[in-house]
């Protein structure tokens, strides 16, 4: 048995005048096309048979009328009351006004709280801890640095640098493609047994970034922040931002081994045309 396919537009458009078909309000030509429309559309069917009941079970109700007694009092009390005299104006008080800045202070902070952030240290951190949740998949398994770099620079318009095998004892574990701060970077997986630690490598444009506070081997300037129980260091090179994240536990480690080899590291490939 096959079913007739329902025409949504004629149901969208005849819902409108259903209730006054209902109510016997509708005239003769929407009458008309409700009628015809109900013989082949089950669920305007029973819209209308929902409205007939309901207009069935308003109609057995009783009427109440107010008592009658009420109303000469009523009269007098408005014949007493002095139209003429203007109303007294109420001024806010302290409270009020207190109350009223600290709802607009919450709506504001709302309304901020929802734009994109430019932060890059949170942003970082809150990838970072996204990643290790979701068992730090990543979009490409390498432990390679040619076989990631040539992987990045077929996926991205920026220019990338030539990622090392590792940092230290920290390995190449894979890279990914991230979408933050309203743009698409890079991630790159360094491990070392369970630790792990993850180099962001994006475009700088637009981006919130801290101030360099510390100074690492070959005189690079490096911001150096803690948020949410993390480490991160941020630096540029060139038109690129850098920002390498890890557990606290291994920053201070992953930061030094990264010292001894950053000036080679962050050195960057040929611009991708693409």
């Amino acid at each position: 048995m096959t079913m007739q396919a329902t025409d949504t537009t004629a149901c969208d458009k005849l819902r409108m005048v259903i209730g006054a078909f209902v109510d016997g309000e509708a005239d003769e030509v929407d009458a008309n096309d409700v009628r015809t429309h109900l013989r082949t559309c089950a669920s305007c069917r029973a819209l209308a048979h929902e409205l007939s009941a309901i207009n069935q079970s308003l109609s057995a109700l009783s009427e109440e009328r107010a008592p009658e007694h009420l109303w000469p009092g009523i009269a007098a009390r408005l014949e007493q009351a002095d139209v003429t005299k203007p109303a007294r104006r109420v001024r806010p008080s302290w409270r009020m006004a207190a109350t009223a800045c600290a709802i607009l202070i919450a709506a504001f902070a709302i309304v901020v709280s929802m734009l994109p952030s430019r932060d890059v240290v949170q942003a970082s951190v809150e990838d970072f801890i996204t990643y290790r949740a979701k068992g730090w998949t990543v979009d490409s398994t390498a432990h390679d640095g040619r076989t990631v770099t040539e992987w990045a620079q077929a996926r991205v318009p920026f220019a990338v640098p030539v990622v090392r095998d590792r940092i230290g004892v920290f390995e190449v574990g894979g890279v990914r493609l991230c979408w933050l701060l309203e743009r698409r970077l890079l991630g790159v997986t360094y491990a070392t047994g369970d630790d792990r630690a993850v180099l962001y490598i994006m475009e700088a444009g637009g981006l919130s970034l801290p101030q360099p506070n510390r100074v690492l081997g070959g005189n690079r300037q490096v911001a150096v922040e803690q948020h949410k129980g993390h480490g991160v260091a941020v630096w540029t090179e060139n038109d690129l931002v850098f920002v390498l994240v890890a557990a606290e536990a291994v920053f201070d480690r992953i930061l030094e081994l990264a010292a001894q080899s950053m000036p080679r590291h962050a050195r960057l490939a040929v611009q991708y045309p693409g």
